[in-house]
């Protein structure tokens, strides 16, 4: 498209073609087209002013598809969708092939809510063809809907195929896995039909079940970025109370996809979902109850395999060659990721005082053989009633492991309100005597006693 020159009238505007004037008159009637454009045009929009790069980068990110009059949530898009100081008010015309009738399109210009709107329409030349096309999360449903993916991971996660060849190729097999995934995840993405065939289809069970079958040359860093990614989509989705349950059991907590994978993929993977509930823990007691948690570690992560129902006591070998293709984390890093599914536990147990005072008198048990004093002077090495974490300086100065634990256990304690029960486990596990010998309708027994 040409602009008017500055001694020229502003008659006509032509979008790929141009009318050049037949004739030799500075204003003549007659015109005739010439280079005409050949291939496929989107929306096409003409503004009164220049746009700044910020600008050119908001509508980048809108889309190929974007078609409307840049009205809307402004939080992602550089200001471009504000109702004051955006785009919408710098717009002279804007074009697409939806906003159509017949032959003639119509400008999608707020501005022209009060004017002639037919003074702003648009003739399609002849040769013209008008056609909308839709994004593939809105007509996968025309092939059988999201599940039709899933046939594709069987072909990188057969682990029949030669040794020799999986090894050349999991670098671009991890790569396809990813690719997969997050087209499974963008095909979910703001598509609630999509979610609902997810969820009534037992999609993510299924997937889990297929992660089963992925080498340990597949779990890596790049197909736990496409994982993480599915997972802030199924997060922020209208149906995401249901997606996420199928999605953190099956396959984020699912041991038995990720018990061979590295050290660092696994660490990675259960830290993300901890961070997960820190922010929202209304999946935790359902999801992470102290049984399951228990028996995963028993199955999964255990030091010593002195049970028949442990899992991965010997190494992954291929099913042909009979090589190993897979093999648990060292032992000290099972113990750390062991760790980390106890603070699971911890997580979803440590609002609920009978198991705190459980705890401690299991902890008084142990400690039948120390002398009160001593343990008073342990357990109270921090001050009491205060929330706070052990300082980098005091961590220095703790160099027995005793101490150590006498600190970690009193900084987790007083965490918490002490209550009458409490107290009373307390001074049970001190000095010995039963809790009904101690609690007295009292609020200040606490400072008496100590």
């Amino acid at each position: 498209m040409r602009y008017a020159k500055v001694n020229e009238a502003m008659t006509h505007c032509t979008i790929g073609t141009e009318l050049m004037p037949v004739g030799e008159e500075p204003i003549s009637i007659g015109f005739e087209k010439t280079f005409a454009f050949t291939g496929q045009m989107g929306p096409v929009y003409v503004f009164s002013d220049a746009l700044s790069s910020e600008q050119v980068k908001g509508i980048y990110f809108l889309g190929p598809s974007y078609m409307y009059s840049f009205h809307g949530d402004d939080s992602l898009y550089r200001g471009i969708l504000d109702a004051r100081d955006g785009l919408s008010s710098k717009i002279i015309f804007g074009f697409n092939a939806q906003a159509s009738d017949g032959r003639s399109l119509f400008s999608v210009s707020s501005a022209l809510d009060n004017a002639d709107k037919i003074t702003f329409e648009a003739a399609i030349m002849g040769g013209t063809k008008l056609c909308s096309r839709h994004l593939p999360q809105d007509i996968i449903y025309c092939v059988g809907g999201v599940s039709v993916f899933f046939p594709l991971f069987t072909q990188f996660f057969d682990a029949t195929t030669d040794v020799v060849q999986s090894c050349h190729s999991s670098v671009d097999n991890d790569k396809l896995a990813a690719e997969v995934i997050e087209l499974v995840a963008t095909v979910l993405d703001g598509n609630v039909s999509n979610q609902q065939q997810m969820y009534l289809l037992s999609g993510l069970p299924i997937l889990g079940f297929l992660l089963q079958s992925a080498t340990p040359q597949l779990l890596t860093t790049r197909t736990l970025s496409a994982l993480k990614y599915m997972f802030n989509i199924l997060r922020k989705c209208g149906m995401s109370k249901v997606l996420l349950k199928d999605a953190i059991s099956h396959i984020y907590l699912n041991p038995q996809i990720w018990v061979y994978a590295s050290y660092e993929v696994q660490r990675d993977l259960y830290m993300f979902v901890i961070k997960y509930f820190e922010t929202d823990g209304r999946l935790l007691p359902l999801l992470c109850g102290l049984p399951w948690i228990i028996d995963i570690v028993c199955r999964y992560y255990w030091e010593k395999a002195d049970s028949r129902h442990v899992v991965a006591s010997k190494p992954l070998l291929h099913p042909v060659t009979k090589e190993v293709i897979g093999e648990r984390p060292k032992i000290v890093e099972i113990r750390k990721l062991r760790l980390i599914f106890l603070s699971l536990a911890e997580m979803n147990l440590k609002e609920f005082e009978p198991v705190r005072l459980l705890g401690l008198q299991l902890f008084g048990k142990l400690l039948a053989g120390v002398p009160s004093e001593k343990k008073g002077a342990k357990i109270f090495s921090l001050p009491l009633g205060q929330s706070r974490c052990i300082s980098e300086n005091l961590m220095k100065e703790i160099t027995a492991a005793p101490q150590l634990f006498f600190c970690t256990i009193s900084e987790r304690l007083f965490n918490f309100p002490l209550s009458d029960n409490l107290c009373a486990a307390l001074f049970s596990v001190l000095g010995g005597i039963t809790p009904q010998q101690v609690i007295v309708p009292t609020s200040c027994h606490i400072a008496v006693y100590l």
